[in-house]
């Protein structure tokens, strides 16, 4: 699909990746509201830079809350290269990874990333692609700015997306670019290009609800005729939110889905890492199958490529696991920690959480395990939070006082 009115966004990745290529390597963190286009224009990125080596990963509300779990997918096609590391930092890095029992010192982590990345760009350009970035885990997202920060002598390019503008925090200091929504003449070329069908009236009803936005300029249209055109405009005439819209029109897909159908795509909402195999496993139950998958793929709300799901917005999962019932999300959480190796601590030790209603002091003991795992990681601040939870599962009530969380 080709990106309407975004000739200046586009040209700025155009000279940040020339300058990579040129050894001048630099950060960039594209913000904006959600489905403003930010995805859209990393599409382009990537296949801008067709030369250079290309890492990718997406924060995801599910994963927030493990330790370096973006790095982990970032680093993922690459982790044959840790042998060329200096000693201190591949075992840094190989604790972080969970690939040791090492002790992950964050100022190690970073430098062998930086180091892994400078390596690879001595054979090709790098681009680092992170979507999603308001998502990604602390301590990943640390290790990130880091080395954003310290590409400037190298062909690597990093590319980040938000929803909020980055003056603080992790990503403190890098150039940013706010996206915008499209002008009304490229929006209704857009609508034009999506729904060649619709009529004069229907696209000014759409780019006037819309307010610029991509995602909603592709979707409302479909959600006017659901509706018949009584809710794209308040009764005053004028634009109305489209978060709530867009919510709407993909929830409405969803509920036409058939139940397997639906069990999937809520497996996968819940997973949140796009593990393919975990939710294959974890659907064996539910009536999942082939036919489930085909119909999941073809729904238009996912997609796969190899072993990774991704589904086409952060707002699909959003919608499909939020208008879920409880019952159905602790029933989707219980199935997948059980389609996990016990090995993987932290994980089943969250979706358990998430499925318990009352204390339990199975899933308490294990959170502390999966923080003992976070302290080994450098993400003191995670393994507070995990703690915290520890403690408002555990039945005993001194584990659910400070001192209780000071002695653990």
């Amino acid at each position: 699909m080709e990106l309407f009115g975004r000739r200046a966004e586009t040209a700025v990745l155009d000279r940040l990746l020339d300058r990579a290529a040129d050894r001048a390597g630099s950060g960039l963190v594209l913000w904006g509201e959600p489905g403003i286009g930010k995805t859209a224009l990393l599409g382009y990125a990537v296949e801008a830079a067709s030369d250079a080596t290309v890492l990718r990963c997406r924060g995801t509300r599910m994963e927030a809350g493990l330790a370096f779990a973006a790095l982990h997918e970032l680093l993922w096609p690459v982790l044959d290269r840790l042998e060329t590391l200096a000693v201190p930092q591949a075992a840094a890095l190989r604790g972080a990874l969970g690939m040791s029992r090492d002790p992950a010192n964050r100022f190690l982590i970073g430098a062998a990333v930086l180091s892994l990345l400078s390596g690879l760009a001595r054979e090709r350009p790098v681009l680092v692609v992170v979507d999603d970035a308001q998502w990604v885990d602390e301590a990943s997202a640390h290790c990130l700015g880091f080395v954003a920060r310290r590409v400037a002598t190298e062909p690597v390019a990093v590319l980040l997306t938000g929803h909020e503008d980055p003056a603080s925090g992790p990503w403190e200091g890098l150039p940013t670019l706010e996206i915008g929504g499209l002008a009304d003449d490229d929006a209704r070329r857009l609508v034009s290009a999506v729904v060649p069908e619709a009529d004069a009236t229907l696209v000014e009803r759409t780019v006037q609800a819309a307010g610029g936005n991509p995602l909603a300029l592709h979707e409302l249209p479909a959600l006017d005729h659901e509706t018949d055109g009584d809710s794209t405009l308040s009764p005053s005439g004028n634009a109305v939110s489209v978060g709530p819209r867009l919510r709407r029109a993909f929830r409405a897909r969803f509920e036409a889905l058939k139940p397997s159908t639906r069990a999937l795509l809520l497996l996968a909402a819940a997973q949140g890492r796009g593990d393919r195999h975990v939710v294959h496993r974890a659907g064996a139950g539910w009536g999942v199958d082939t036919a489930t998958w085909d119909a999941a793929l073809r729904s238009g709300l996912l997609r796969a490529s190899g072993a990774r799901l991704e589904f086409r917005h952060p707002l699909i999962p959003a919608a499909v696991y939020d208008g879920s019932p409880f019952s159905e999300r602790q029933a989707a959480h219980r199935a997948l920690a059980e389609a996990l190796p016990r090995d993987a601590t932290m994980e089943r030790a969250w979706h358990l959480a998430a499925a318990a209603d009352g204390p339990d002091e199975d899933v308490a003991t294990l959170l502390q395990h999966a923080a003992e795992e976070c302290l080994r990681r450098s993400a003191g601040s995670m393994a507070a939070r995990t703690l915290c939870r520890a403690a408002e599962l555990s039945p005993e009530p001194g584990d659910r006082t400070v001192g209780g969380l000071g002695s653990a």
